[in-house]
């Protein structure tokens, strides 16, 4: 059994945050650069089946062998109780810990080692794939969706997500991948965000900002946050601790989103990011190319996943915080899954 809710609500809460009041809202860059697509295979199979998991009212269901066929759309969960997982923090590193005035593992001590205990999780539901060796890219055919009242507060969040990681408990190492926030709120100078999409990408991933929850060492050593530049992990500049950029969608009815790891003429590797029209197979919007290491160095290991010897997990969910129990919904809330395949070994950059 594996954990989603508290790791994806951490990082959430805090890429929304900082997306709304570090103005941090450009679109991801477009490019008109002619980029060989991988070839792509599906999973959520019943030959490759995955697991899909439930959490709400202070507990946790988890079935094995899920596929699309019995989990097709994962719904907004009314629900505000979450769960103490079954799943546990991993050993290091990084090393987890209860960093003061967390709740990383709230039947520790505060500032000791959470290695091996149970990680709690917000409500939401899940669909995770099993192992892939291959974390070159995905193609998600579906759609995100539904509409909240105005009422925002924070803390506040409702996020739809679709995404690589290479911890099987959301917790360290990389991840890639889109989330859909309908939860956005005003921005420092007043303006007000509405629901949008949003390619990111992120290392020691959940470690968090305020506090880290994350060192270097099992008893001691220094925080590591989450995107932290330098071998330390040392706390970058605010306005780089998130890393992502708005995909600009018209709307969010069903489409075909894919993001793939290319090595591009300059020889560094990059995201392409393309978002396709099923009805015509021809791009909704403009293709992008993302360099995910254009600030603070080589800090994403986009070279390490692009490797053979690379691999992880694939998950699509909804998670959600509502502490003031403010969240109402106009437009029902459901992230819609009809295909998942993953990219096969790459093809270079024409």
């Amino acid at each position: 059994m594996d954990s989603y809710g508290t790791g994806l609500i951490w990082r959430m809460i805090w890429t929304v945050f900082f997306l709304c009041t570090a103005g941090y809202t450009q679109n991801c860059a477009e490019s008109r650069e002619s980029v060989s697509a991988p070839a792509w295979k599906d999973i959520f199979t019943p030959r490759q089946a995955g697991i899909y998991a439930s959490i709400r009212d202070g507990a946790e269901s988890v079935t094995q062998h899920a596929t699309l066929a019995l989990f097709p759309a994962l719904s907004f969960p009314d629900s505000d109780l979450g769960a103490l997982s079954t799943s546990v923090y991993p050993t290091g590193p990084p090393w987890p810990f209860n960093a003061s005035g967390s709740s990383t593992c709230p039947d520790a001590p505060p500032g000791s080692e959470c290695s091996g205990r149970r990680i709690p999780r917000n409500p939401g539901q899940y669909l995770r794939s099993d192992y892939e060796s291959t974390a070159l890219g995905f193609e998600f055919r579906g759609s995100f969706g539904g509409r909240l009242e105005d009422g925002y507060k924070p803390g506040t969040m409702l996020v739809q997500s679709v995404f690589f990681h290479q911890n099987p408990v959301y917790f360290g190492g990389a991840e890639y991948g889109f989330y859909y926030e309908l939860t956005t709120g005003a921005d420092n100078a007043g303006k007000y965000n509405p629901p949008r999409l949003v390619f990111y990408w992120s290392t020691n991933s959940n470690c968090g900002y305020q506090p880290p929850i994350c060192r270097t060492q099992r008893e001691g050593g220094v925080d590591l946050y989450e995107n932290g530049a330098g071998e330390k992990g040392a706390a970058p500049p605010p306005l780089t601790r998130v890393h992502g950029c708005a995909v600009p969608v018209r709307d969010f009815r069903e489409s075909v989103y894919q993001v793939w790891l290319f090595r591009d003429k300059d020889r560094t590797w990059k995201f392409r990011v393309r978002v396709i029209d099923p009805r015509t197979g021809r791009l909704d919007i403009p293709a992008m190319t993302v360099d995910p290491n254009v600030s603070g160095g080589a800090w994403f290991p986009a070279a390490d996943l692009a490797s053979s010897q690379a691999g992880g997990y694939y998950t699509a969910g909804v998670v959600k915080s509502d502490p003031h129990h403010s969240i109402r919904v106009s437009q029902p809330v459901n992230l819609v899954v009809r295909r998942f395949r993953v990219a096969t070994p790459l093809v270079k950059a024409k």
